[in-house]
């Protein structure tokens, strides 16, 4: 059984939260702050652009700061591609880019 576009959504969802779970404990990214930028099916796979908002001086900028990130001050948000699994929700692979 493949999977709907919504639990798509939810899966890619979790794994972002799981992939930046120093910012959801600091309280500087709240859930109704990650917004889904696109969505589409690959194969049978589903890619999933979620962001979340850019900060300078927060948790996130030292963080990319500290990991050779050369995101720049121009970036409003940063997003995270992720590619689910069609068949049963897993990460397949993630991509970082900035919007």
């Amino acid at each position: 059984m493949s999977l709907t576009l919504k639990q798509a959504i939810t899966a890619a969802r979790e794994h972002f939260q799981f992939l930046l779970p120093e910012f959801a404990k600091s309280g500087e990214i709240k859930a109704d702050e990650i917004r889904l930028e696109e969505i589409e099916k690959e194969g049978e796979n589903w890619v999933v652009t979620l962001s979340i908002p850019y900060r300078e001086n927060s948790t996130l900028s030292s963080y990319l700061r500290q990991s050779g990130s050369e995101l720049s001050l121009g970036f409003e948000r940063l997003a995270k591609i992720i590619v689910v699994d069609g068949a049963n929700g897993n990460m397949v692979a993630l991509k970082q880019r900035t919007v």
